[in-house]
């Protein structure tokens, strides 16, 4: 795997809606919503789900940054954590609201006045995207509710500072490297008594050789693989193969050497025929 387009995405697509302990209807629509506890003692969570179907399935995720632009509030302990199942937009609320995983903190981020914060949630979202099964959602919140902390943070998508996650990544390329196949065939017609060659063939830029036998003569020949240098001098195999008549064999050569062939010993008893013979040769 190659990376050949890295860039960044400014937005991923999310759903979002706010639920309070003071209203049986989230809200899904505001240019801006609440997080803590405000003056009267109500409570209001985040719940936020991003989606990442638009990215290739080869996508190598290199940093995830939650952007958030708080508009107005006191101090805050802004914390994230998984949600532990699915819920809908148009009819969440504080009552029927997911489980929430407070096992595992995704993230804190301390919020002391009002303006941009940036969030890494890189890790997070790479495995959400490796296991989409596990995306349910965050839900941002203020685990301290002994005061009235709370702020409000943009939501809405026309400007800038809307809540966003800014995403860099690459989409890695599948490089196959497909191999070249070549056979080469022949056919030898031999007669009995005698050792017969096959025509030296160079074999140094490929990797895969193997030789198809089939002996159609009436009596088992023998067949060994000779090696060479410079196609004239040429050395045996240790490997002897028997082929009995009719019969289809195949070896494979265990040396390497610039140049291939076969040597063929015929008995006294055989009768002439033709010998067929594959070399097959991969690089």
């Amino acid at each position: 795997m190659l990376p050949s387009d890295c860039t960044k995405q400014k937005h991923i697509d999310y759903k979002i809606a706010e639920i309070n302990s003071y209203n049986k209807n989230a809200d899904t629509y505001s240019d801006v919503m609440s997080i803590g506890k405000n003056s009267h003692g109500y409570e209001a969570r985040i719940l936020i789900k991003f989606n990442f179907n638009h990215l290739p399935e080869n996508t190598r995720i290199l940093n995830a940054s939650l952007s958030i632009f708080v508009t107005k509030g006191t101090k805050l302990e802004l914390q994230g954590y998984n949600l532990n199942s699915e819920w809908n937009v148009r009819n969440i609320n504080w009552i029927n609201q997911p489980s929430i995983d407070f096992s595992t903190k995704v993230f804190e981020k301390t919020i002391s006045k009002c303006g941009k914060y940036y969030i890494d949630l890189t890790d997070q979202v790479n495995h959400w995207f490796e296991y989409p099964e596990d995306n349910y959602g965050l839900v941002l919140m203020s685990t301290d509710m002994s005061g009235y902390d709370y702020i409000q943070i943009c939501t809405e998508k026309r400007t800038d500072d809307n809540l966003s996650l800014l995403l860099a990544y690459c989409v890695e390329a599948d490089i196959h490297i497909v191999p070249k196949f070549f056979e080469y065939r022949e056919d030898i017609k031999v007669s009995q008594d005698s050792e017969y060659f096959t025509t030296g063939c160079n074999i140094s830029l490929v990797t895969t050789v193997s030789y198809f036998i089939k002996n159609n003569t009436n009596a088992s020949i023998t067949v060994i693989a000779e090696n060479s240098p410079d196609d004239v001098n040429y050395a045996k195999e240790i490997q002897t193969i028997i082929i009995p008549t009719g019969s289809c064999s195949l070896l494979v050569p265990i040396n390497f050497s610039k140049y291939i062939r076969l040597s063929i010993s015929v008995p006294p008893c055989a009768n002439t025929a033709i010998i067929n013979i594959w070399l097959n040769l991969q690089q």
